[in-house]
């Protein structure tokens, strides 16, 4: 796993360069997905895969008219294959069999998240209940009055 400032060493680019090619690559087809680990105090450590992706990018990059945008859409097409398939012949459905069990994959996710926050919101529900239960028996403090020091005041006048 390598940190950013790792990335920057052996690909000799500097931060800017290498954060706006890491973000053309996370736009263009999540290429990032599962490659990035964060750790302790938020650093991000990314796989060798990450490292491979970059430098194969640069090539591309610095073909005439191409930014990083479009050198990660043409490398992104030819990690995941689409871009070779529609040159083979393929279908589109035949393509699309890995993006729809990835995609039924992260609906399954998602119910299950969905599931643990209902039941947290039940819970935090019942908790409120019960502390505005409390609350509805604790005594209310008795206030004094602001000005009960100035009666005082006006009776040790009157005497003098």
């Amino acid at each position: 796993m390598n940190t950013r400032q790792d990335l920057m060493r052996i690909l000799g680019l500097s931060y800017k360069q290498l954060r706006v090619r890491l973000a053309a690559l996370d736009r263009e087809g999540n290429l990032l997905d599962k490659q990035v680990v964060k750790r302790a105090n938020g650093r991000l450590e990314y796989s060798p895969a990450v490292l491979e992706m970059l430098r194969d990018l640069a090539p591309i990059a610095q073909e005439p008219g191409k930014d990083n945008r479009q050198a990660a859409r043409e490398l992104s097409q030819s990690i995941q294959g689409n871009g070779d398939a529609s040159r083979q012949g393929h279908t589109v459905n035949q393509v699309n069999l890995g993006t729809m069990e990835s995609l039924q994959a992260l609906l399954a996710e998602k119910d299950k998240r969905l599931q643990d926050k209902d039941v947290e919101v039940k819970y935090l529900r019942d908790r409120l209940t019960f502390l505005e239960g409390q609350l509805a028996l604790a005594p209310v403090p008795r206030r004094r009055s602001w000005f009960g020091w100035l009666k005082g005041i006006r009776v040790q006048r009157q005497s003098i």
